[in-house]
Formats: structure tokens, C-alpha cells, sequence
């Protein structure tokens, strides 16, 4: 046990920066740039996924910098105490939202090697819940199977704050499906 704590150390030392400075304001931070080397596996990886997207970017460094379970437990309760949970969930905080929608894309869209929470379809997910409609469109390349797309018709606010796009594309490539990018989609459909 003590052997493999060490080894996870060492691979996620070589992967991760903690505390380094802020990334451009605004630009998405990779998952090596998000872990917390110096907290348990669990607590490591608390930003990456849907998380970062949610979290400023001083509160990514200060979570970056933090040295231990207990402040890193006090830091995640105070970060969730300042969120609002998406409408039309009464009772439910935006920290029980958020784990009960992780948990849904967990078992709907995880993909080998990734939990469904840490994919580009379960981050929207976790992020505007549901889709209000999923269409596919045949792929001009076969290899890439269907696009995938998402429709967000009716208004509402995210966790983040933000009401999601009208809409998202998403195609699978190897074993992964992620996000269509809007100069692949002329290249993508028929």
C-alpha cells in the first residue's frame, strides 16, 4: 500500500506543478495542471473535470497550493457553500447536485480508462443537467462513428452561472468521444 502512495507520488510529481501561476486568464488548464500533488489520490484530483470549470482561477491556485486533508476539506466546503444549484432542484445544495449528476454521468457516459464525470459529455452533464434533446448525425468519416449532438432549448442556469450554448456537438475518436470543435464540423457531416 505505502509502496504504491509513493509511486502515484512520484508519476503525479512528473505531471504537476502545484501552486505554479495562474494559467491565461480564462484558457482551460490540462488535468496535469490541476492536480495537488501533495494530497491523497482522491483530494488530488478534486479540480480536475467539471470542477475547474466552476472555479476561478485564484481559487484553482489556492487550491494548488494547499498542503493537507484538512485544509483541502475546509477549502471544497467553503468553495461549494458559494455555489447555487441549477433551478428546479428545491432542497438540494450545489455540492449534493453536483455529486448526484457526477454519479449519473459516471454511469452514463463513462468511457474506458475515464470516469463519465471527467468526460467532455459528462462535464456538460454535471454542468446544465440533461439535454432537452440528443440527435446523431452520420459522420462523413466512418471511423468516427456519429456525431453526437445536444440541443439546450429551454432557458436555464448552470452551475457555473452560465446558461449552456444552444449547442453542443461531440464525435467519438479512438475511445473517447469528446467535443466537436466548429472547424471539424464542416469536415465531419456529409
Amino acid at each position: 500500500m505505502k509502496s504504491s502512495w509513493i509511486c502515484w507520488l512520484i508519476a503525479a510529481s512528473l505531471l504537476a506543478v502545484p501552486g505554479a501561476g495562474a494559467a491565461e486568464r480564462g484558457k482551460p488548464r490540462s488535468p496535469d495542471e490541476l492536480l495537488n500533488v501533495f494530497l491523497s489520490p482522491g483530494k488530488a484530483q478534486w479540480l480536475v473535470g467539471p470542477v475547474s470549470r466552476l472555479a476561478s482561477d485564484e481559487e484553482i491556485d489556492a487550491f494548488l497550493e494547499i498542503l493537507d486533508e484538512e485544509e483541502a476539506e475546509r477549502f471544497i466546503a467553503e468553495f461549494w457553500s458559494r455555489r447555487k444549484p441549477i433551478e428546479g432542484a428545491p432542497g438540494l445544495t450545489a455540492r449534493q447536485q453536483f455529486e448526484h449528476l457526477a454519479e449519473e454521468a459516471d454511469r452514463q457516459f463513462g468511457e474506458p480508462t475515464y470516469p463519465g464525470r471527467r468526460t467532455d459529455r459528462g462535464t456538460i452533464f454535471i454542468l446544465y443537467g440533461p439535454p432537452d434533446e440528443v440527435d446523431y448525425k452520420p459522420a462523413r468519416r466512418h471511423q468516427l462513428g456519429d456525431l453526437e449532438v445536444w440541443l439546450y432549448q429551454r432557458p436555464r442556469i448552470g452551475l457555473d452561472g452560465k446558461a449552456p450554448k444552444d449547442v453542443y456537438n461531440f464525435v467519438r475518436q479512438g475511445d473517447l468521444t469528446r467535443f466537436a470543435t466548429g472547424a471539424e464540423l464542416p469536415k465531419l457531416l456529409p
